[in-house]
């Protein structure tokens, strides 16, 4: 499952969510074993290049001009070799600064997901018109999810006090 299934609504809207809530969610069918392994291939295949650019025929060939702009062996400076991989060299240290520690994950952090809901909605709702916060679009959407007990229901009053504390204004 690479992300949770849509959430419907009772006013027939549909929230699709994509969570960084967990390991599981956010790496999908990848865990962090098979980044591990992905990154060791990686580190190798790697170290690999950097051989093989000191190779003769390599270096004859390189003089020649046959490989192509972006071709690995093409360039002689050694470190260019690991740059094609940084990424999966780093994921599993960005994962770790963005969910945490994999034993002790990080907990939602509810208001920087609302607020980020906020803006999406607020530039995207409806492009015709002019932007607008839509409180009550937003206190409607988390008393379907949340499913908060009556007498603590977000309100759009009480969300667009929410909204003044963080600077979301406009």
């Amino acid at each position: 499952m690479l992300c949770p299934d849509p959430v419907r609504l009772e006013s027939g809207l549909k929230l699709d969510l994509h969570s960084l809530d967990s390991y599981d969610q956010a790496l999908g069918e990848f865990s962090l074993d098979d980044l591990r392994k992905l990154e060791k291939k990686a580190a190798q295949f790697s170290d690999a290049i950097k051989a093989l650019k000191r190779v003769p025929l390599v270096c004859e060939l390189r003089e020649r001009g046959v490989f192509g702009k972006r071709d690995l062996l093409v360039s002689r400076i050694s470190g260019t070799a690991s740059g094609p991989f940084l990424g999966i060299l780093n994921l599993r240290r960005m994962a770790t600064m963005i969910l945490g520690d994999p034993k002790k994950p990080l907990r939602a952090d509810f208001d920087f997901y609302l607020e980020r809901m906020y803006k999406c909605i607020h530039e995207n709702y409806d492009p015709k018109k002019k932007p607008r916060w839509r409180d009550e679009l937003v206190a409607d959407i988390l008393n379907d999810l949340l499913k908060p007990s009556s007498d603590k229901l977000f309100t759009q009053s009480g969300l667009k006090q929410w909204r003044n504390r963080r600077g979301l204004r406009g």
